[in-house]
């Protein structure tokens, strides 16, 4: 009798081919800048550096909670409504999101003071780190995820969040988390998409409970995923989006109005926020100036960044011109408009802090990456009598000097133990504006 080897079956050989994807040099190198981004990370986390009044309120905001847990909250409004002028030029009680988990990571890892916040904004970035390769990795491609991946490992203003006891590392975390998540219901089945709604709205709550301009990044990617919807005539999936907005919604007023003395109380709370915050003298001198400032800020800080994202929001508006169809126009062209109405919104508050472009760190790395690769091809030809690998390692060579020129921006500028504030003016090094006497310090 003759043995016949048994037929290899077909999963074997998926999984061996999906197991070749980890043996691949940009799957290998993706996971090297991760490890570096790490590395920086970890090696300038300071303990010791001067923490900055922010810092200080969100720790005494989140102690507060643990000893007394809501009604502690409700106490801070209250006080903050008697003396709206001195109090509300601090951060607010009401972003209770991030102050919930903020508590939650102090009473885990046995630590009140603002050390606890910096690791908690470290771990936030980190996984940010990881996240950001991963979505691009599903909606682009291996090499802008190695580009979006390298340009977010060094982005000067992360470098300055991460260690910091601020939200902001966990705003831009929770902001890529929204675009994974609309991401995946966009590509997935509708039958099968109800976890991702269900997520979706979760994340909703969260982002309106943690700060303003997270809430409004994340009611504009619900209205783009809705759009996506309506283009694709899926009128049952457009609907599901527009309801996980609207409750979440409806359940943060809610969190809000139990918290702090019904919806008039909560509304009161914010209109004392919003108009007193903007006039301390602190934000007078340093987050105000021409809206030209804003832009040349960002190009002071890292101009390959900026320019590469700029690259990539003309490549995804390119594509949509050249396909003629909106229906068509993809991750690349909604990454590109939810940016652009961010922005437009920091223009029209007239008050200029590059933390509070916190949300569209991720995106503008994402761009940035698809801005890279768009040119590649031509200037791998533009160089093809050298040969292909030559060619390869002359422009890794000069993105590798180009992230390094951001790392050494940041480390010269941001990562220095008494530098607090990433403010307009203290970003481009110019003179505060001056304040006549009479407001508040």
């Amino acid at each position: 009798m003759i043995l016949k080897r048994p037929p290899i079956p077909p999963t074997s050989h998926e999984s061996t081919q999906a197991a070749s994807q980890f043996l691949r040099p940009s799957f290998l190198l993706l996971v090297a800048i991760v490890l570096l981004g790490t590395s920086i990370r970890l090696y300038f986390f300071n303990p010791g550096i001067a923490r900055s009044p922010d810092e200080r309120t969100y720790t005494l905001q989140a102690n507060v909670l643990l000893s007394q847990g809501y009604a502690g909250l409700t106490a801070l409004g209250q006080d903050l409504l008697r003396d709206p002028v001195h109090v509300a030029l601090a951060p607010s009680p009401s972003r209770v999101g991030y102050l919930t988990l903020l508590a939650a990571w102090m009473r885990l890892a046995g630590d009140t003071t603002p050390l606890a916040g910096a690791q908690f904004s470290l771990l936030c970035s980190l996984a940010a780190l990881v996240l950001i390769a991963f979505i691009a990795v599903r909606a682009l491609s291996p090499s802008a995820a190695v580009v979006a991946t390298l340009l977010y490992a060094v982005f000067p203003f992360e470098l300055t969040t991460y260690r910091r006891a601020w939200q902001d590392s966990f705003i831009a975390l929770i902001a890529l988390v929204v675009v994974a998540v609309a991401l995946f219901i966009a590509r997935t089945r509708p039958l099968r998409s109800g976890v991702g709604f269900v997520c979706f709205l979760i994340l909703g709550v969260l982002s309106i409970t943690t700060k303003e301009n997270l809430g409004i990044y994340y009611m504009l990617c619900a209205a783009g995923l809705a759009l996506h919807f309506i283009l694709k005539r899926d009128r049952r999936s457009a609907i599901l989006t527009a309801c996980c907005a609207t409750a979440a919604g409806i359940i943060s007023l809610a969190i809000f109005a139990s918290i702090f003395g019904g919806i008039s109380g909560y509304i009161a709370l914010e209109h004392a926020f919003i108009h007193y915050t903007h006039l301390g003298i602190y934000d007078l001198q340093f987050n105000n100036g021409p809206a030209w400032m804003y832009p040349a800020g960002f190009l002071r800080a890292c101009p390959i960044q900026v320019l590469a994202a700029l690259g990539g929001i003309a490549v995804a508006f390119f594509r949509v011109l050249r396909s003629r169809s909106v229906s068509r126009a993809g991750f690349g062209i909604g990454i590109s408009l939810l940016s652009l109405c961010m922005i437009a919104m920091q223009f029209a508050t007239t008050s200029y802090n590059f933390r509070y472009a916190a949300p569209i760190y991720g995106l503008m790395c994402l761009l940035g990456g698809m801005g890279i690769e768009a040119i590649l091809p031509r200037l791998i030809h533009q160089l093809s009598p050298l040969g292909r690998p030559a060619a390869l390692a002359i422009l890794a060579f000069a993105l590798a000097v180009a992230a390094l020129r951001d790392f050494n921006y940041a480390r010269d500028k941001f990562l220095l133990p008494g530098h607090q504030d990433l403010a307009l003016r203290v970003v481009l090094g110019v003179a505060p504006l001056p304040v006549r006497p009479g407001y508040p310090r």
